[in-house]
């Protein structure tokens, strides 16, 4: 795995490649309008916190890293593209 870097509000991943990749600690999900969803997948609009990356380094360059959500007790590896950052205060 690549070396990683953290901040007070993200986790930055350096993939093989030289590209960054932040992956806030803390975000919001956001559902799309184009996709198939089941009953386990993330509300949307649910806050999910970082929790690791993918596992796989091709995986975390594309942006892929798992996501807890409210309970805790199922992780979700999803996208980057999938969350948004949450404002200061939320």
């Amino acid at each position: 795995m690549s070396p990683s870097k953290e901040t007070e509000t993200h986790i930055v991943y350096v993939s093989p490649q030289g590209k960054l990749i932040n992956f806030p600690k803390r975000a919001r999900y956001k559902r799309s309008p184009d996709r198939v969803y089941f009953s386990g997948d993330f509300a949307d609009g649910e806050i999910v916190t970082f929790s690791n990356f993918s596992g796989n380094s091709v995986s975390t360059s594309d942006g892929n890293a798992w996501y807890f959500g409210w309970d805790c007790k199922h992780g979700r590896l999803i996208n980057i593209n999938e969350i948004e950052e949450l404002v200061d205060g939320e």
